[in-house]
């Protein structure tokens, strides 16, 4: 029986589907946080009928970029298993039972395997989020646009 992979996070992604991300951002949720107790400041269900085809933009968007993440996340975990599976690999190659040494250097060749393989996950990470923080940059000025513009109305 194949034994699971301590380097499986097969259900910690499942937070990350972008099915069940795309249900976060549903619009009905959405606006429910301004209806209670204020239903007369304006009708929401007018409201999301005449946006309609914006909130689907926004969902799909974010349905993408919750895939965009998950895809993150696997190719870490890629490159994580094949670092170590191949320095796990090179190390069980002798036969011979390993004397203190020996033990030492396969520690040491397995650790900086590790490390160099949470170097590469790191910088992933910090790729993605240079990139989300470059998006957000991109629309900063739309946003202070739309804040001024809402303060004149």
């Amino acid at each position: 029986m194949a034994e699971k992979s301590p380097f499986d996070f097969t259900e910690m992604f499942k937070g990350f589907d972008p099915e069940q991300m795309k249900s976060m951002f549903d619009p009905k949720a959405m606006m429910k946080m301004f209806e209670p107790g204020q239903t007369n400041m304006f009708n929401a269900d007018q409201m999301m009928e005449a946006n309609k085809r914006n909130f689907e933009a926004v969902i799909e968007a974010n349905a993408s970029a919750a895939e965009a993440y998950k895809t993150m996340l696997d190719n870490q975990m890629k490159v994580f298993s094949q670092i170590t599976e191949a320095a796990s690999s090179q190390l069980g190659k002798s036969d011979a039972m390993p004397g203190a040494d020996a033990m030492k250097t396969q520690t040491a060749a397995m650790s900086a395997a590790v490390e160099e393989a949470l170097t590469m996950m790191k910088t992933l990470a910090d790729t993605t989020r240079d990139a989300n923080e470059k998006a957000f940059n991109s629309v900063q000025g739309q946003i202070t646009e739309a804040v001024d513009k809402i303060k004149k109305t």
